[in-house]
This record gives structure tokens, sequence and C-alpha cells, in this order.
């Protein structure tokens, strides 16, 4: 486990950095060619370089610096990495904004890519089918009508995550 937190610690300190030079070409190489990102200030899910690069350019116009708080390694299985938690973006007027972030890393040539990143002002779900499928569920402050799940389960409050 120890090696799996290096991993994530290196991967999100890499990942400040970035964002600390704005460095757009730096960001892009921590993401897979494939990687999938829903951005705390973008409402919709992009895929691929092309639609990560545009998320990044935007928010470099308004984020300076992002500083990781928690963060909890949810398992570990083969080459993926998924861990959630919080982290602070820092305004070029000041102002900081707390969001919640869910990564999925996924090693590739020996190198440890973003596959998935989602991260929210909201709090999220996450369902991960034991095919390996990934299905997000954004929730306000209710839970109500949740589907009943088959076991096990693991949820944790705040970012809830069911494995099924």
């Amino acid at each position: 486990m120890n090696r799996i937190r290096n991993i994530t610690k290196i991967a999100k300190e890499s990942f400040r950095v970035c964002i600390k030079n704005r460095d757009l070409d730096c960001v892009l190489s921590m993401y897979h060619k494939n990687a999938v990102l829903k951005g705390t200030f973008n409402k919709k899910t992009v895929q691929g370089y092309t639609d990560i690069q545009k998320y990044f350019k935007k928010l470099f116009k308004r984020v300076n610096d992002v500083k990781f708080e928690k963060g909890e390694i949810l398992f570990s299985r083969g080459d993926l990495i998924f861990e959630n938690g919080n982290y602070t973006f820092f305004q070029e007027n000041g102002e900081k904004i707390r969001a919640n972030y869910q990564l999925v890393l996924s090693e590739v040539r020996g190198k440890y890519k973003i596959l998935s990143h989602f991260s929210s002002l909201r709090w999220c779900f996450y369902i991960i089918s034991k095919y390996g499928y990934i299905f997000r569920e954004v929730l306000d402050f209710s839970i109500g009508n949740l589907p009943l799940l088959s076991n096990p389960f693991y949820m944790r409050f705040g970012y809830t995550t069911f494995l099924v």
C-alpha cells in the first residue's frame, strides 16, 4: 500500500506544479489519451486531449494554484488506482474554492496516467461494477430513491462509493 500511496502523492504534487505554473503541456502529459474529465468549473464531461486542453486553458484564466487536502485510496487492482478526496483551488482574486475529486489512475508504459478525473462542488458517487464499468451519479444533499444494490458495497459519506 505504501507504493500505491507514493504513486498518488507524486501524481497530485505533479498536478499541483502543472496548475501553479499554468503549464498546459505538463497537465496534458498527466492524462491518458482517452481520459474522461468532469472538471469543477465545467458542467459537461469531456474526453480526450483536445477537450481536456480546452478545459484547462479556461481554468488557467481563473485559477493559479491547487492544494490537495485529503485523499483516500479506495482500492487498487492490477494497474488501476482509485482515489477520492478534496482539494482547494486558489483564484486570482484571492477566493478559495473547495471541491471534491475522484481520480482513476492507470499505468501506461511504466507511468501512471489519469484515466478518469471527476471534480465537483457537489457530492458524488461512483458505481464500479465487477466488470470494470464506471457509472457516475451526482447527488445534492439527499440520497433518497437510490437503487437497491447487491452486496458487497462500500459506502463513505461525503463521497459515496459503491462497489457492486
